[in-house]
C-alpha cells in the first residue's frame, strides 16, 4: 500500500482535486441556477412594487377628489329648500372654479336623470349615467366631455328632497404621472426611482387607450395605438404572457410578466385600479439587470465562471444577500422614515395607524395634524438650521406624549401627524395642550422673545364608518381655521364642527341680513390711494363693513360677503353702498367740501343683473356725479370667465362716465388675452406680487414686468397690500402710478375719512 501510494500518490492528488473541482464547479452551477432564478424572482417582485408604489400615487390623487365629492355632499344634502340646494351647487361650483385648475363642473342626480346646478335636465354621457347605479362613492371611466377635453366624474351620495347623488366633472388631468414622477427642485429635478429604472411607464383608460405617459428610451415607445395592439403585441411573443398581460390591464388585475425582448429579460408589471375608480390601469416595462443591477452581474459573473475558488464563491454569495437585505431595508426606510428628523412619514403613519386601528377596534381614536404657525417664517427669520433644530424639538416632543397604542409622523411644512386615543373631547384636549405647553418651552432660537405656536386640526375617528387612515388624514386636512375652537393657548379645529358651524353661521346671517340693511348697520369704510407721481391722494376705495348690533361688534368680511354673493343678498349690498357713496359726494359738494373720486366693487351677482346698467347710471344722475369721478372694480376671475360680455359692458359704462378697474390681477386667473380685450382705465395688482417667495430675484423680476408691459398699454396700475416702506419705495423705483395699502392709510369710517382729508389734503 505504502509503495502503491508513493508511486501513484500525485495522480491520486490530481484526480482527488479533479473530483472536487467537478463537484464544486456541479454545485456551483446548480448554486448560482438557484440563485439566478431568485434574483429574477426579486428583480419581478420589485417591478411589481414599483408599479405599486405609483398606483399608491394615482389612488392618492382619486381619494382627494372624492373627499370633496364626499364633503360638497355633505354641504348640499343638509339643504332644507330648493333655492338654496341649487345656490350651494352654485357656490360650490363657483368656488371650485376658482381655486381648482381643472374643475369642470357639478351636476345632481334624481332617479335616473341628471341635472345641472341650476335646475336644468343634462344629456349626460353614458359614463356619467352609469355612476347612477354606484353605491357609495365612485369615479366613472373616462370620456370626452362635451367634445372639449377628456374627463372623469366623481360621485357621492346626496341624498335629500332634491337629490340623490352630486356628480362632479373633472378635466382628466386631476389625476396624473406628471403631479408626482418627479423629485428635487424645480432647477434640479429628477425621475423618482421607480420611473426612472423603467423603460417607460404609461396611465391607460379602461380600453388600453394611453392617457399619459412617461418614455425613459425612446427604444420603446408605446406609440399611438391601444397597449394592446401596440407596444404588448410588439414585443410580447408568448401568447400566453400576452394574455395574461392583457387580461390584468382589463380585468382589475395586477401582477408582473417576465418578457424575454432581443434576447435581453424585461418585466411587464401592470396595475389595474377597480371599477370604483374608473377602472384606468398603469403598465410599466423593466429591464431586469437594471432593476437588480449588481445582484443580477454578480449571479451571471458566478454562473459563468465555474472555476472559482469556493470562498470566493461564497463570498460573493454572502455580500449579495447581505447588499439586497440593505437595499430593501433602505428603500422601505426611504417611504416610511423621515430621514432628517428620524421619525416615521406619512407612509410610516398610514402603516402604523392602519395597524393600531386593527389592534384596537373597540377604542376610539383621533387624528390630528400639528401645524407650526408662520413655519416659513423661522427659516426666513433664523435659518434652516434653527429651523430644523426647533423641528427635532417638536418631534420629540410629539413622540414622548404617546402611550402603546398611539403613533405619529411628519409631514411637511411644520405639519406633525398624531393618532391618539380618545375618550371625549375635553380630554383630549387637555392632552393636546400639554404639548403645545411643552413646544411654547423652547428657547433655543437667537431672539429669546420668539414663541412657537401651533394649531390643531382634529378629525374624531368614526369606528363604525370604514375608511381608509389616508381618508381621516385628508378629512383633517379639510378643516378650515374659520371653524377653530378658540382658547388662551392654542387653536383646535374640529372637523365635526366645521361642518355644524357652517351651517349654524349661515342661518344666522341670512336671517338677520336684510334687518341689518334696514337698520343701517353695513357701514361704508374707505381706503385712501395715493399716487407715487403726483405725490398727493389719488382718491379712495370704498369697503362695506357689518356692524351687527346683536354681537356688539363688526363681522369679519369672510363671514358674510360670500354667503351673500351665493344667495344674491350681495346685490342689495352693492346698490346700497354705490347709493350712499353717491349721497356723500353730493353733500360734500353742496358744503362746498374738497372730494376726492371714489371706487367701488361690483360683484359678478351685481353685474349681471338686467338693470345693473339703468340703476346705476339713473343714480349717478340723480346725484349729478361728474364723469369720471367714480370707478367701478370688476374682479378678475369674473373677468376671465364672462370677458366677452364683460366687454360690452365696459364700454357702455364708459359711455355713461364711469371710469372701469380690474381688481385682483395676479389671484390665479390672470390672462393678458383679458387686458387686450377689456378697456380698462385701471389695473389693480393683488398683494401676492409683494409676498416673498423662496425665490426673491424671481419676484422682482414678475413685479417689474408686469407693471412695465401695463403702463405700455397705457393703463393705470395700482398696487395693493402695501405695507412698509421698503415695498413702497420699490415701487416708486419700478414706474407703478399708485399704491394702497396700510402703509400709506387703513380703511376708515367716513367721519374719519373726512377728518384725514381734511388735515392732510385740504389746501392740496
Amino acid at each position: 500500500m505504502k509503495n502503491f501510494l508513493r508511486k501513484n500518490g500525485k495522480s491520486i492528488a490530481v484526480a482527488v482535486a479533479v473530483i472536487a473541482c467537478i463537484s464544486f464547479l456541479v454545485y456551483v452551477a446548480a448554486l448560482g441556477s438557484g440563485y439566478y432564478s431568485s434574483v429574477e424572482n426579486q428583480a419581478v417582485s420589485r417591478a411589481d412594487d414599483y408599479v405599486y408604489e405609483q398606483a399608491a400615487h394615482v389612488s392618492a390623487q382619486l381619494e382627494a377628489v372624492k373627499t370633496s365629492a364626499e364633503f360638497f355632499a355633505e354641504e348640499v344634502s343638509s339643504k332644507k329648500d330648493k333655492e338654496s340646494f341649487h345656490n350651494t351647487l352654485s357656490s360650490i361650483k363657483s368656488f371650485s372654479s376658482e381655486k381648482d385648475l381643472y374643475f369642470a363642473d357639478i351636476y345632481y342626480s334624481v332617479k335616473d336623470k341628471i341635472y345641472t346646478a341650476r335646475g336644468d335636465e343634462y344629456e349626460a354621457s353614458p359614463e356619467m349615467y352609469a355612476l347612477l347605479s354606484f353605491e357609495g362613492t365612485g369615479v366613472s371611466k373616462n370620456f370626452s366631455y362635451e367634445n372639449t377635453f377628456m374627463a372623469f366624474a366623481v360621485t357621492a351620495d346626496a341624498e335629500c328632497s332634491f337629490s340623490d347623488k352630486i356628480i362632479i366633472v373633472y378635466d382628466r388631468h386631476a389625476v396624473s404621472l406628471e403631479s408626482f414622477v418627479y423629485e428635487g427642485t424645480e432647477e434640479n429635478k429628477t425621475l423618482i426611482p421607480s420611473v426612472k429604472d423603467s423603460e417607460f411607464v404609461v396611465l391607460c383608460k379602461y380600453d388600453g387607450r394611453i392617457m399619459e405617459r412617461v418614455v425613459v428610451n425612446e427604444k420603446f415607445d408605446p406609440g399611438t395605438d391601444t397597449v394592446q395592439d401596440g407596444i404588448l403585441k410588439k414585443f410580447v411573443k408568448k401568447s400566453e404572457d400576452y394574455a395574461k398581460i392583457t387580461a390584468m390591464c382589463a380585468n382589475d388585475g395586477k401582477g408582473a410578466v417576465s418578457v424575454t425582448i432581443d434576447g435581453s429579460a424585461y418585466v411587464f408589471a401592470v396595475y389595474s385600479l377597480s371599477p370604483e375608480n374608473g377602472n384606468i390601469f398603469i403598465l410599466a416595462l423593466y429591464d431586469l439587470s437594471a432593476l437588480y443591477g449588481e445582484g443580477y452581474t454578480l449571479i451571471s459573473t458566478i454562473y459563468g465562471a465555474m472555476g472559482i475558488l469556493a470562498v470566493a464563491a461564497a463570498f460573493g454569495l454572502i455580500s449579495f444577500i447581505v447588499s439586497q437585505i440593505k437595499m430593501n431595508a433602505k428603500i422601505r426606510k426611504l417611504a416610511t422614515q423621515d430621514e432628517e428628523l428620524d421619525c416615521p412619514t406619512r407612509d410610516g403613519f398610514e402603516y402604523n395607524a392602519e395597524s393600531i386601528l386593527q389592534r384596537y377596534k373597540a377604542t376610539s381614536f383621533a387624528v390630528i395634524i400639528l401645524q407650526i404657525q408662520s413655519f416659513d417664517y423661522l427659516s426666513e427669520k433664523f435659518g434652516e438650521t434653527e429651523k430644523l433644530r426647533a423641528l427635532k424639538f417638536i418631534r420629540n416632543v410629539c413622540y414622548n406624549s404617546l402611550v402603546t397604542g398611539e403613533t405619529y409622523a411628519y409631514i411637511k411644512d411644520g405639519q406633525f401627524l398624531l393618532l391618539l386615543h380618545y375618550r371625549d373631547r375635553k380630554g383630549l384636549i387637555v392632552k393636546l395642550k400639554g404639548i403645545y405647553n411643552q413646544i411654547t418651552k423652547y428657547d433655543e432660537f437667537p431672539d429669546k422673545d420668539y414663541k412657537i405656536n401651533v394649531s390643531y386640526s382634529i378629525y374624531e375617528v368614526n369606528g363604525e364608518e370604514k375608511q381608509s387612515v389616508r381618508r381621516m388624514v385628508d378629512k383633517a386636512k379639510i378643516v378650515k381655521n374659520e371653524s377653530a375652537v378658540k382658547t388662551s393657548e392654542a387653536s383646535f379645529n374640529f372637523y365635526g364642527d366645521m361642518l355644524k358651524e357652517n351651517y349654524a353661521k349661515r342661518a344666522e346671517i341670512e336671517g338677520r341680513m336684510n334687518i341689518a340693511l334696514e337698520n343701517n348697520e353695513f357701514h361704508l369704510f374707505y381706503q385712501p390711494k395715493y399716487n407715487l407721481g403726483k405725490k398727493t391722494i389719488d382718491g379712495s376705495e370704498i369697503l362695506v363693513r357689518w356692524f351687527d348690533s346683536k354681537i356688539d361688534a363688526y363681522r369679519s368680511p369672510a363671514e358674510f360677503l360670500p354667503l351673500f354673493e351665493e344667495n344674491g343678498f350681495i346685490n342689495k349690498l352693492d346698490r346700497f353702498v354705490f347709493y350712499r357713496a353717491c349721497q356723500n359726494i353730493a353733500e360734500c359738494i353742496e358744503k362746498h367740501i374738497i372730494v376726492f373720486p371714489v371706487s367701488v366693487n361690483i360683484s359678478r351677482v351685481t353685474a349681471i343683473q338686467p338693470d345693473f346698467l339703468a340703476y346705476y347710471t339713473r343714480i349717478k344722475k340723480k346725484f349729478n356725479i361728474k364723469d369720471n369721478f367714480i370707478t367701478l372694480e370688476f374682479t378678475e376671475s369674473f373677468a376671465y370667465e364672462n370677458y366677452e360680455y364683460l366687454a360690452g359692458i365696459v364700454n357702455e359704462l364708459h359711455a355713461a362716465g364711469f371710469m372701469c378697474s380690474l381688481d385682483d390681477f395676479g389671484t390665479g386667473y390672470s390672462s393678458f388675452s383679458v387686458l387686450k380685450e377689456l378697456e380698462m382705465d385701471e389695473i389693480k395688482l393683488d398683494k401676492v406680487f409683494l409676498d416673498r417667495s423662496s425665490h426673491p430675484d424671481r419676484d422682482e423680476m414678475l413685479l417689474q414686468s408686469v407693471i412695465g408691459m401695463v403702463k405700455k398699454i397705457g393703463t393705470k396700475i395700482t398696487q395693493e397690500g402695501v405695507e412698509n416702506k421698503e415695498q413702497f419705495d420699490k415701487l416708486i423705483a419700478y414706474g407703478c402710478d399708485v399704491v394702497q395699502g396700510f402703509y400709506f392709510a387703513r380703511p376708515m369710517k367716513y367721519s374719519d375719512y373726512r377728518q384725514f382729508v381734511e388735515e392732510n389734503f385740504s389746501k392740496k
